[in-house]
């Protein structure tokens, strides 16, 4: 069950003997993906991953004997490459399509975190929802870089430029436009779905 707003999230535990350790969003998303972590033996997942370290307000993992398990949400992707074909995908983080500093950029994220900055401040990676940040394409590089800056400490909305909402189904198509998902440049799609699914995994960070 998704968590309800305020409630506390995570167990402090004495640090486990991990079945499988990932060293990334991205290699959970693949595992996920491919269903390979229902091949392995029941027991724990470990994630280093530098935003849930930073949602956790965990620094220094390597200096802790306890451990924080918690439960999280996983994005269920469906996108249509350049050539026509469907591909499925799991998104743990945040994916976006298009570019940076010009034309419309469009983030999907789970934790509220991309590349290092707190992009949706009102995101959790287990309410059950969306975190969608629209870039208009009329917003120019010099508005986005100094946007960019302020998101470090999450005053980067509102924005006259910047549409924010929440949702647990979103859906995408336009012209060919480069797709990134947890760090992976995927390539040009013309179409992209993304799901929530609740309560995905349970991890130790």
């Amino acid at each position: 069950m998704p968590i309800s707003p305020g409630s506390q999230w995570g167990e402090e535990i004495v640090r486990p003997n991990a079945t499988r350790s990932f060293g990334s969003d991205r290699e959970l998303g693949i595992a996920l993906r491919d269903n390979s972590l229902t091949s392995q033996p029941q027991g724990v997942v470990q994630l280093v991953s530098e935003d849930f370290l930073s949602l956790l307000g965990l620094k220094d993992l390597t200096r802790r004997t306890t451990a924080i398990r918690i439960l999280i949400d996983a994005l269920a992707i469906s996108y249509t490459d350049k050539h026509g074909r469907t591909h499925q995908d799991v998104c743990i983080g945040s994916l976006h399509i298009g570019r940076t500093l010009r034309g419309t950029l469009n983030i999907v994220t789970n934790t509220g975190w991309w590349r290092g900055h707190d992009i949706a401040p009102r995101a959790h990676p287990n309410d059950g929802k969306l975190d969608i940040v629209e870039v208009a394409q009329t917003m120019t590089a010099r508005q986005r870089i100094t946007a960019w800056k302020r998101s470090l400490v999450g005053t980067h909305l509102p924005h006259p430029h910047i549409a924010y909402s929440q949702s647990d189904f979103y859906s995408w198509s336009g012209e060919l436009a480069n797709l990134t998902i947890d760090g992976e440049k995927l390539g040009k799609v013309s179409h992209v779905q993304c799901r929530v699914q609740s309560d995905c995994t349970e991890l130790t960070v």
